[in-house]
């Protein structure tokens, strides 16, 4: 059974499960619960947040997927995005709840009348391709490189 814990009506277990989802898949600084509140801090601190509609995806009481989902007012309508900028895109434990959350995704937006979305793929979730693509996504990212500065082979 799908289940879905918006985070501001269960801040706690939100929480939990944004931990659990960002551990497991060892996510960058962007993921970090502090940074998305730093993030919503700035987007109130210059009037943009109209609402957070982050969210924890759950299946069998399994959550498969945190997703980043503030609403802000844009220049031109109302977006999902961060103080302006791309917010974090979902991070997804199993590949099969990307169909179900981005419809949610969707359905959200309908009711907020977001004209726009934008979506970052943090370059350290380790993913092959632009997954965001398969939901009909622009792809106006650009290519991103991460070296290991303390290998030794990096060295010779």
């Amino acid at each position: 059974m799908e289940k879905v814990i918006y985070r501001k009506e269960n801040e706690k277990l939100f929480c939990q499960y944004w931990e659990e989802i960002s551990q497991k898949k060892q996510a960058g600084p962007r993921y970090l619960l502090l940074t998305l509140d730093y993030q919503l801090a700035i987007a109130r601190g210059k009037d943009l947040l109209i609402d957070d509609q982050s969210f924890i995806f759950l299946v069998d009481n399994k959550p498969l997927a945190a997703v980043f989902l503030p609403i802000e007012k844009g220049a031109s309508g109302q977006g999902i995005t961060s103080a302006g900028d791309y917010a974090a895109a979902p991070l997804f434990l199993a590949g099969q709840a990307q169909k179900e959350v981005f419809g949610i995704i969707d359905e959200i937006a309908k009711k907020f009348k977001v004209v726009k979305i934008k979506l970052a793929v943090d370059p350290l979730e380790n993913e092959n391709y632009n997954f965001l693509q398969k939901y009909d996504y622009l792809d106006a990212s650009i290519l991103s490189y991460l070296f290991d500065l303390t290998s030794e082979d990096f060295l010779r």
